[in-house]
Parts: structure tokens; C-alpha cells; sequence
């Protein structure tokens, strides 16, 4: 699914979550992002 983030909605992130997906996004290059979790195998 590709929509613009602009029009962030949660209830359309939630069935993503719910069913196993992800989200990915762009940042902007002088994002500042903290990661606070890592999910590796």
C-alpha cells in the first residue's frame, strides 16, 4: 500500500500492525530518529 503521510490516519496503521506488517517511510535528511528497538533473528 503506498499512501502520502501527510494524511496520517492511525486507523490505517493499525490493521498493518495487527496482521504481521510493517511500515516503512522516508526521512527527511535532517531527521533525528531514536531508535529504541531492534527486531533481528
Amino acid at each position: 500500500m503506498l499512501f502520502d503521510l501527510a494524511d496520517f490516519k492511525y486507523r490505517r496503521f493499525a490493521p498493518i500492525d495487527e496482521n504481521g506488517g510493517f511500515l516503512m517511510s522516508r526521512l527527511n535528511q535532517n531527521a533525528n530518529p531514536v531508535i529504541t528497538a531492534e527486531l533481528r533473528e
